[in-house]
């Protein structure tokens, strides 16, 4: 009988062990499922990158399974990021214009340049003016050939003094791009002030070296739009308004650089840094640092009878006018 009582004892604690062991994991499995159920605020940090997610992945369908309109969205997320850095925001799209004229010829040879069709548009390509403008003088050669302008062209077309006007106040306080902009407010008998001017002919970037690589000249329009915008134009007739287009977008895909040159130097004409001088020889390899800094000496003096710019004048030092006064 005592044996039975101490098995009977010995049962009982092992029992009493083990409901008290199953009352320690309910409580334990309670107090973790309470603190679950307890939602967590979120960080500050959390919602910016949340932001961010949403932000670029805007293009992106949600349950949108098929990869090629992946590719897609991303190839136009690449090319929004691409323009924001290519424009340069601290300037106005409305505070820019572009513009291209048409000429015929007068004299008596024809020789002399006419306004005979004025177009400007905006930022974004709009068409703000486009006129055919009556020559004061007589006309003597059409240039049909090139300018598109006929005898019947004339026959609604504005007066020259009414063009002025109007275009005068499309241009105040405007930043005017265009392609040898220089002939355009000469035919229009207008001066503007050159730090408002972007002109394409006159971008280092857009222009080439003469053969001996010793002088910057310009490069025609149509075959700047043929190499950086594959822009065929000017294949016959010229239309003003696709030559202030091509102008205007070759602006804008060189914007962001140009405009930072500009408010870093401080200069109004032949902006951006120039292009590599060409090698004559190929197995002769680049130039030296020397000789390099003598042609860019060079060619930020050279005069060049289609842009208008002058050289700079170099005065010359004490020593240099001693051996003038005595070689004279």
């Amino acid at each position: 009988m005592a044996i039975k009582r101490s098995m009977n004892d010995s049962i009982d604690k092992q029992s009493h062990k083990e409901a008290t062991a199953h009352v320690i994991k309910k409580t334990k499995v309670c107090k973790t499922s309470s603190t679950s159920l307890i939602p967590k605020l979120p960080d500050a940090n959390w919602n910016a990158m949340k932001a961010k997610i949403k932000v670029s992945n805007s293009a992106l369908k949600k349950n949108d399974l098929n990869p090629k309109s992946a590719k897609t969205a991303k190839k136009i997320l690449q090319k929004e990021r691409k323009k924001e850095s290519i424009i340069a925001k601290w300037i106005k799209a409305s505070d820019i214009v572009a513009m291209d004229c048409e000429m015929v010829g007068v004299g008596i040879d024809g020789r002399q340049d006419a306004l005979a069709r004025c177009s400007i548009i905006d930022f974004d390509g709009n068409v703000l003016f486009d006129r055919t403008i009556t020559p004061v003088e007589k006309v003597t050669d059409y240039r049909t050939r090139v300018s598109g302008i006929r005898p019947r062209s004339f026959k609604n077309a504005m007066s020259f003094s009414q063009c002025l006007k109007e275009v005068g106040a499309l241009l105040k306080d405007k930043i005017v791009v265009g392609h040898a902009l220089k002939n355009d407010f000469q035919a229009l008998l207008l001066i503007h002030p050159k730090r408002q001017t972007r002109d394409t002919a006159l971008y280092r970037p857009y222009m080439r070296y003469r053969k001996n690589g010793t002088k910057l000249l310009p490069r025609s329009l149509k075959t700047l739009a043929a190499e950086f915008l594959e822009w065929s134009i000017q294949e016959g007739e010229h239309d003003s308004v696709e030559d202030a287009r091509a102008a205007l977008k070759l602006y804008k895909r060189q914007q962001f650089d140009w405009e930072k040159y500009l408010q870093e130097h401080k200069v109004c004409f032949l902006a951006g840094k120039m292009p590599p001088v060409p090698s004559q020889n190929s197995d002769c390899g680049e130039l030296k640092d020397s000789k390099s800094k003598e042609v860019e000496a060079i060619l930020l003096d050279a005069f060049d009878t289609e842009s208008g710019v002058k050289p700079e004048v170099r005065i010359p030092d004490t020593n240099a006018l001693a051996l003038m006064e005595y070689d004279a």
